[in-house]
């Protein structure tokens, strides 16, 4: 059974498809969650040498494609913010070292201002599915 969880992920990866798709090279798109935030509520990260680092114009960009997925209200709050980083940014970097071994939910990230879960959508394998820990 696809639970609402499923169904948010899934639109968030045709959203990381699409922007790969237009904006080469898409380095990272994800959700990130401190524990002080509330557990529902979500950062997007998002890295892509076509995309601003910390611009309104790259968050517009995310957020025109997250409407075209048609995220619905309750979805859509589910994102506190949304961040466009580079690629050499520490966490950025820290988080591609750590897609490359274990995609989707990576838990336990080191020192303590990195999130405390973390939903890798791009880089993706085929095969591989976001998921969320529980």
């Amino acid at each position: 059974m696809t639970t609402g969880w499923d169904k948010f992920l899934a639109k968030l990866q045709k959203v990381a498809k699409d922007i790969a798709a237009e904006k080469p090279t898409l380095h990272f798109f994800g959700l990130v969650h401190d524990d002080e935030a509330p557990p529902d509520r979500w950062d997007l990260l998002v890295s892509s040498d076509q995309l601003k680092p910390w611009s309104m114009e790259a968050i517009r960009y995310v957020v025109h494609h997250l409407r075209q997925k048609r995220l619905a209200a309750n979805e859509m709050v589910r994102i506190s913010q949304i961040v466009a980083l580079p690629r050499d940014n520490v966490l950025i970097r820290d988080l591609l070292q750590q897609t490359q071994t274990v995609p989707g939910r990576i838990r336990g990230l080191h020192p303590m201002d990195y999130p405390e879960d973390v939903v890798v959508l791009w880089p993706m394998t085929e095969a591989a599915q976001p998921v969320k820990a529980t």
